[in-house]
């Protein structure tokens, strides 16, 4: 295997699930309109954002999420490449990947720690982590909570 392969192939097995709604505004110069779209994984250089209207390659994005304590998760990278919907049978989600070029201390710190976690532990430090709600701008949209699958009617 060549080099630039293994490199890739090493990306590929750091890549944490996470599936967190998230924030992504593009360049103001674009044009680009706030949207809301889904944080599918996360890497220590960059993130692939699921969506169905993926920005384009080359373009500066910024993503958003809030964690509780009131603490914000931003970071701006350029879109690296992008893939559109698929044929559903492939299971593959039309979305875009994001390299870094600059995070916040949340940032930095929400990928280093989801990314230690054993799997079995990551959902639980999510849903411990993560502010139930989305910023769109100035307004704020509540995220509705999971039911319990356990409740009694």
């Amino acid at each position: 295997m060549r080099d630039s392969e293994n490199q890739q192939s090493e990306q590929r097995a750091r890549r944490v699930p996470v599936n967190l709604k998230v924030a992504v505004v593009g360049d103001a110069e674009d044009g680009d309109e706030l949207q809301q779209a889904m944080l599918v994984n996360v890497a220590r250089g960059g993130v692939f954002v699921g969506t169905d209207t993926p920005a384009e390659v080359g373009s500066l994005i910024h993503l958003q999420f809030r964690m509780l304590k009131a603490r914000i998760c931003q970071a701006v990278g350029t879109v690296v490449w992008k893939r559109g919907i698929t044929d559903q049978a492939e299971q593959t989600a039309a979305g875009f990947g994001v390299a870094f070029v600059d995070t916040n201390k949340n940032m930095d710190a929400f990928v280093r720690n989801v990314s230690a976690l054993p799997e079995k532990l990551r959902g639980i430090y999510l849903a411990d982590v993560l502010d139930p709600r989305i910023e769109l701008g100035v307004s704020t949209c509540e995220v509705p909570a999971v039911e319990q699958a356990n409740e009694v009617a």
